[in-house]
């Protein structure tokens, strides 16, 4: 059960990563209400739509592939499913705070993700608190639902 979590968690951070990153050269206004810890909200278009829907896919695909891969491997309980689940959000919430928003956003900070007129969010907490919130607001149901699905479906 640890390999489907672990691997489950790191397949689902690259992807996330991968997806982060690309956005901010292609979409970087997507991220503006991050970048100004909720001041700025995003624009309404296209792009910002098709970076929160691959996100969103992202962060629910994998913990339901691994809470399905969980339960195929092991006849996992729904208790079981949810916790590996979980896991891989917080995984994914970590990967993101020290790889994304540490590493490359505070200390690298290269040209392509800056945004004019916005100054950089060069602290940790903000970054810590949106891992945080990631884990038990998003996270929680996020694992309930997906453990549910494979689970009971």
């Amino acid at each position: 059960m640890a390999l489907a979590i672990i691997v489950g968690g790191l397949v689902t951070s690259f992807i996330f990563t991968v997806i982060v990153l690309v956005s901010w050269v292609f979409a970087p206004e997507a991220w503006l209400s991050d970048l100004t810890e909720g001041r700025v909200k995003p624009p309404k278009n296209t792009k910002t739509h098709i970076v929160f829907l691959s996100v969103l896919i992202t962060v629910c695909a994998g913990p339901l592939i691994t809470a399905w891969w969980v339960g195929a491997m092991h006849d996992a309980s729904f208790y079981e499913r949810s916790l590996a689940a979980w896991l891989v959000i917080v995984i994914l919430n970590i990967i993101d705070l020290i790889v994304i928003d540490i590493a490359i956003y505070m200390w690298v900070y290269p040209s392509w993700m800056k945004v004019e007129g916005i100054e950089p969010l060069h602290q940790v907490w903000p970054h810590a608190k949106g891992a945080l919130i990631g884990c038990s607001i998003f996270g929680i149901p996020i694992a309930l639902i997906t453990a549910g699905i494979t689970t009971f479906a």
